[in-house]
């Protein structure tokens, strides 16, 4: 929902028309049917709300790339928000604005069962958060600094704007003052110190971003909070490419950015500021200089500073500040001298002035006052505090503990009644108190001056601070503000009542992607505390490592780091810990845990490596310690499990497993674990033969995300399995739509293994259609992205596809020097060679080398059948009718062709049959033509369906139909049909030679003006890809800019 507009158009029934509300000019009335000035308000403005006689609404306009914009309306009941299109600012009569309020005020409220709903956040929680997403409201009798507001006019000509200095210069009234008067889009962000959590941090720029782009970062969003996130550069790709789309430029405001200690989130900011699109500035007002490379920002001219020599009051702002906002009457020498002696230090200043109310004499007060720094604690002590009521002291003293403050909370922590009048004393009297929202309600005061009220109090009531921060954090925990409880109860060393908070918020921090938050959190508890909270420390390892399997070995490294600091931590603590703290059930299970962490340390690596059984054997110790143990703590065993299963090709036991696991997951609400084992299941049904309950498991699970708005890596999973169905069942068009899903996700995550499966299903998909392009095209993608990484375990794979395009290619020149050179050994069966060993079949048959075929098959039947893999019995079967055909021996093939025509006939298969080629034609259709042997093979398999048989043969007539279809569209772009002018160049001496599909798909995206980022984006691929194949277009088509290449397209239509 975009951030409520200043603007609004609201209905007057008392002067029978409409009333034009705007912040810059008086009330205007706007007459119906008279609408030429309102449609001309409207060229110049992006936002307004609209009241009338039908209903409120707000209006806002959403750019395009192309275009001024359309205006859409929103309206919000019950948390459940509701969009309409209007159209352009022409649309936006009373009558259609009318017409929009009612629809959208008659509608009711959808319902959407959430199966795992998240712990709900409460209402003031939230009105803290935005506090924080807009600017401080100005004081009354603000010091206009046109010089300033100018040069921060320029920030649209520079990435980075840094406002550098210390506290007390005015750099948050500065940059609020810039904000209110700009007219660009502005995202504002006041940063804390709980923004060292680099993805609270994304995710609090993320919500600044969204008060400006409504509309943007769903996905980002979904990532960031995944309980599996990818790496931060991976989100920040994915958030730079929304941004890059922008057809208006935003300025994003960080104020506060010195309280970011962790370099981690210095890195990943600065990854965003290396890579920002054109249209996008940051603004940084900081105490201390960010560690970014400021001198080469210098050099390159992108980097507009504004320091403490910059931001300090001139003679002229120092005079009005003192005579008008303070209101003092002071003579121009005083003035000029309090200027020079706080050297334009606004704080200073304005400690003076408060100062001088208590003065007789105000000329002996500036000729002895000092303005450095080191005098702010004795003038708040000696000048400011003591001329105030005791009451408003002691208030003062009692909330420097808090960052921002609410009359309610002021009263929980000062147990004072009145504080609401007293918070409104503070700001009568100048005491450094920022309204922070407009209404008045919350409040922060200025650091500098909180600093020092805080030093007091801890000098002169040390044992009231712990005190105090302790009523803070029962406040903001009875008000659903759980972290800010947590940071309160740390800052009291209540470090048994932070540990039940965190012990209460984690299964939430975690399903929001905190897990590294609250690990820190954790690991500063004291040994005394820790010991009690052992296994939520080992809970926070867990979740840690759960995310590691495809990330980066950097980061994966990091993350083991962290957990074994924890596992460290915790065994030492057992080691010394006394006997009558902990039982001994409690110590067999923390000891278990720690066992079953380091177990899932060494499981990616062996994962790697391919080694099933010593996966499975792992699996097993695994499942072992954690039987009697929580769900949480089934993951790894289970994850193991099935990779080891993966592996060795044994699904069948798998399922029962899933199944209970799955139920358990429901039953305890954990939805990460549901997911995940709905995933594994569908792929088990999958493989053992059950395509239609995969399918349908496949698609529930899409759904559970969905109504989550999960964004995670499964999402891809589920999709390559959707995949893996539907080319089965021949139905291309929708494979093809779940590949592009699944290499969107794949490339959203940077998944590795994604990635891999997506571009050998890519291969597999295309050489299905007869797109040879296309499929070199992805098993290149494959090749380059398996010589830059570790991926062994896809080696088989690639070079599986590589041989089925040969052989479809008829490459069988290519074919045998591979199939002489491989080795093919029956006693040592892999599962996941299993790929390789069906491309040697295929290529067997091939060369006709019948016998060599059927030597092979018959391994590899005896061991998917053994294993009760379906999946691959099929294929294999159908293969062995080809090699029996090609030997001679049709009576055996229509044996093995029954058989098969049995297991398939529920489930629906029809790719394996048109893989087989001719002679599976051949003997299927020898089923119609011959009676006699018809009777032979009723008898040996009574279930055998002509209809069936009917069926499969239609295909085999559709797939030639098709392959005609692609080779005549394939002939017609390499000689295209139509009439050449007489100054054209004949086709030949223009095309050195024809484009591949993927050169085509790039030429008509150029021709549509898409810039390379968003063809990349469209086509799913890097932009070094689409420069490459723009390269190969200019050289075919003979140019070397692409406007020629246009026109030279669009004259022999080539798009």
């Amino acid at each position: 929902m975009p951030k409520s507009p200043t603007h609004a158009l609201t209905w007057s029934s008392e002067n029978n028309t409409y009333i034009l509300h705007t912040p810059e000019n008086p009330p205007q009335l706007l007459v119906p049917g008279e609408e030429k000035r309102w449609l001309g308000w409207l060229s110049t403005h992006t936002s307004f709300t609209f009241q009338g006689q039908h209903g409120h609404m707000s209006m806002l306009k959403e750019g395009r790339s192309r275009g001024s914009g359309y205006w859409y309306a929103y309206h919000t009941v019950a948390n459940h928000t509701r969009k309409r299109y209007i159209g352009r600012g022409a649309n936006l009569t009373s009558a259609r604005l009318e017409e929009v309020a009612r629809a959208l005020n008659s509608e009711q409220v959808p319902v959407t069962p959430t199966p795992i709903p998240p712990p709900p956040e409460t209402g003031q929680m939230l009105q803290l958060v935005e506090t924080r997403l807009s600017h401080p409201r100005l004081p009354a009798l603000l010091v206009t600094r046109e010089r300033l507001l100018d040069k921060l006019d320029t920030a649209l000509s520079y990435p980075l704007t840094l406002i550098s200095a210390s506290a007390g210069w005015g750099k948050t009234t500065l940059l609020s003052a810039w904000v209110a008067r700009s007219t660009c889009s502005i995202a504002w962000l006041s940063l804390d110190e709980l923004d060292n959590d680099p993805a609270r941090f994304w995710i609090s720029i993320l919500a600044a971003l969204r008060t400006s782009l409504p509309r943007s970062g769903k996905t980002v969003l979904a990532m960031l909070r995944a309980a599996q996130p990818p790496p931060l550069t991976t989100i920040l790709m994915t958030l730079l490419n929304e941004l890059s789309a922008l057809a208006e430029p935003i300025v994003l405001v960080l104020d506060d950015y010195h309280v970011i200690g962790e370099q981690s989130v210095h890195d990943t900011f600065l990854y965003l500021l290396e890579h920002l699109p054109a249209d996008v500035h940051l603004v940084i007002a900081s105490r201390v200089d960010p560690p970014f490379p400021l001198a080469r920002l210098r050099v390159r001219n992108q980097l507009l500073e504004l320091r403490d020599v910059d931001l300090r009051f001139q003679t002229e702002e120092a005079a009005h500040f003192l005579t008008h906002t303070m209101a003092l009457s002071l003579e121009e020498t005083a003035i000029a001298t309090l200027a020079s002696r706080t050297e334009g230090w606004i704080a200073g200043l304005q400690l003076a002035a408060l100062s001088m109310r208590h003065h007789v004499d105000p000329s002996t007060f500036v000729q002895t006052f000092s303005g450095g720094h080191r005098h702010l604690l004795h003038y708040i002590q000696e000048e400011i505090l003591v001329g105030q009521p005791q009451a408003l002291q002691a208030f003062l003293l009692h909330t420097s503990i808090l960052n921002q403050m609410t009359a309610s909370l002021c009263q929980a922590v000062t147990a004072q009644a009145n504080s609401r009048e007293l918070l409104e004393a503070g700001v009568r009297a100048n005491l450094f108190l920022v309204p922070l929202d407009e209404e008045l309600r919350w409040y922060r005061v200025h650091a500098l001056f909180r600093e020092a009220l805080l030093a007091r109090l801890r000098a002169t009531q040390p044992e009231m601070v712990p005190l105090l921060q302790q009523r803070a954090a029962r406040w903001h925990e009875q008000h659903g503000d759980m972290r800010e409880a947590i940071v309160y109860a740390l800052q009291a060393a209540d470090y048994t009542y932070a540990a039940s908070l965190m012990e209460r918020v984690a299964d939430q921090m975690w399903l929001r992607g905190e897990a590294q938050t609250l690990h820190t959190w954790i690991m500063g508890l004291p040994e005394a505390v820790l010991q009690v909270h052992a296994a939520l420390a080992l809970s926070s390892a867990l979740h840690l490592l759960r995310n590691t399997l495809y990330m980066a070995d950097n980061h994966r490294a990091k993350m083991r780091l962290q957990v074994e600091q924890t596992i460290s931590a915790v065994e030492q603590m057992l080691q010394r810990s006394q006997q009558d703290l902990l039982t001994e059930r409690e110590r067999i299970r923390l000891s278990n845990r720690i066992r079953l962490l380091r177990g899932w340390q060494a499981m990616r690596d062996v994962y790697q490596e391919g080694d099933g059984e010593r996966l499975h054997a792992l699996s097993q110790e695994m499942q072992e310690l954690v039987k009697d143990d929580e769900l949480a703590w089934k993951l790894p065993p289970t994850v193991s499990m099935v990779l080891s299963h993966h592996l060795l090709g044994d699904f069948a036991p798998l399922v029962p497993s899933l199944h209970k696991t799955k139920a358990l997951a429901q039953q305890a609400q954990d939805s990460y674990m549901l997911i995940k084992m709905m995933q594994w299941l569908a792929n088990a049904y999958m493989v053992t033969g059950h395509m239609h309950l995969s399918h349908q498991e496949c698609l529930n699970a899409l759904e559970l995300l969905d109504q989550m708005e999960g964004q995670m890596t499964t999402r891809g999973y589920l999709h390559l399995t959707l995949i893996e169905l539907h080319l089965v069942w021949n139905n291309l068009a929708e494979a093809q739509t779940h590949l592009h899903h699944l290499l969107q996700n794949a490339r959203s995550w940077q998944n590795l293994d994604l990635f891999m499966l997506g571009y050998y299903s890519q291969v597999m998909v295309s050489i299905a259609m007869g797109d040879l392009a296309e499929a070199e095209q992805a098993l290149q993608e494959s090749e380059a992205l398996l010589g830059r990484n570790k991926l062994e375990i896809h080696r088989v794979k690639v070079t599986a596809a590589r041989v089925d395009l040969w052989l479809t290619q008829g490459n069988l020149t290519a074919t045998r020097a591979w199939t002489s050179a491989y080795v093919f050994e029956p006693g040592a069966l892999e599962n996941n060679d299993e790929w390789e060993h069906m491309a040697l079949v295929r290529a067997y048959i091939a060369q006709k080398q019948y016998s060599e075929a059927q030597h092979v098959l018959e391994h590899l039947l005896a061991n998917a059948e053994q294993d009760q893999r379906a999946w691959d019995i099929i294929p294999l079967l159908a293969l062995q009718v080809a090699a029996l055909h090609g030997s001679g021996d049709l009576s055996q093939a229509r044996q093995i062709a029954a058989r098969l025509l049995m297991l398939t006939e529920s489930e629906g298969h029809i790719r394996p049959y048109l893989d087989a080629g001719e002679a599976m034609e051949q003997v299927l259709q020898s089923f119609l033509d011959d009676t006699t042997g018809m009777e032979d093979t009723a008898n040996a398999f009574p279930t055998l369906s002509i209809s069936h048989v009917s069926l499969l043969l239609q295909s085999f007539k559709e797939e030639k139909t098709r392959r005609a279809r692609k080779k005549m569209e394939q002939a017609s772009q390499v000689e295209p049909t139509h009439m050449l002018t007489p100054g054209d160049k004949p086709l030949s001496q223009v095309l050195l030679e024809p484009l591949t599909t993927q050169e085509q798909r790039v030429l008509r995206l150029l021709i549509a003006g898409q810039t390379y980022a968003e063809m990349a984006e469209t086509l799913i691929v890097s932009r070094n890809t689409i420069k490459t194949h723009v390269t190969s277009i200019y050289r075919k088509l003979g140019v070397n800019r692409r406007l020629d290449a246009i026109v030279l397209a669009q004259r022999l239509h080539l798009h």
